[in-house]
């Protein structure tokens, strides 16, 4: 680019004017933009007709809060349809329901990094992630489950090949991932090694009681005709 070819950026359109025709120096064109709320898309335009375009949410480096994070109606659609299943643990309500697999379709979710906020309190701060295990970067969104309920799900789009969830937590649970095209995970943290001793569970979740071992009213005559009949 030379110096004296000017450029046009293209902003989003809360911003006045929406587009901004800068002078270069130095073979280079610099804006600088104030009050941004979150991260949106930037176009460019140079004389010699080159354009260029930056997606902000794909640049990492920013604070999380600045990223738009959205997913597709769809993808969130299919997500909470998804927590709607029947857990069979109640303590642990991820539990069996992803898989059983931390690692699948070329995707991998990992812990990586945990550290107690205070000795005396039982409160710890996780960072998971779910990245690639090829060269191929992960894109899109991915949706993380910890609990129960539709609240409990976080979406994250992945920045540099890589979605990023920071949780607090006071005891290992299992968590469960969710990915645009379809990939489920699944990790225990329990099952992992040279974590905190008190952050482990005490005791393993036990599952819900099968329908099949409530006695029904129809039983419950049977056992007193037997018991009468010993009285006999």
């Amino acid at each position: 680019m030379q110096n004296d070819e000017r450029v046009a950026f293209f902003l989003h359109d809360t911003f006045i004017p929406q587009v901004q025709i800068l002078e270069t120096f130095k073979s280079r064109s610099h804006l600088d933009l104030h009050g941004v709320i979150e991260a949106f898309t930037v176009g460019a335009y140079t004389e010699s007709g080159v354009m260029l375009e930056l997606d902000l949410d794909e640049t990492p480096g920013f604070p999380d809060g600045f990223y738009s994070f959205e997913p597709p109606e769809e993808f969130k659609a299919k997500a909470y349809s998804l927590n709607d299943r029947e857990s069979a643990y109640e303590s642990d309500p991820q539990l069996g329901r992803w898989g059983g697999k931390s690692e699948a379709n070329k995707k991998k979710l990992e812990l990586r990094s945990i550290s107690q906020k205070q000795k005396k309190v039982k409160s710890f701060d996780l960072t998971l992630v779910v990245h690639s295990t090829t060269r191929k970067k992960l894109t899109g969104y991915v949706g993380f489950f910890v609990g129960r309920d539709a609240d409990d799900i976080i979406f994250k789009k992945a920045i540099d090949g890589e979605a990023i969830f920071k949780i607090t937590m006071k005891q290992a649970i299992t968590v469960g991932v969710y990915t645009e095209d379809g990939t489920m995970l699944e990790l225990n943290l329990n099952t992992l090694g040279k974590l905190p001793s008190n952050f482990y569970t005490k005791e393993p979740a036990q599952p819900r009681s099968s329908p099949k071992e409530v006695k029904s009213p129809r039983t419950r005559p049977t056992l007193k005709r037997k018991a009468a009949k010993k009285k006999k």
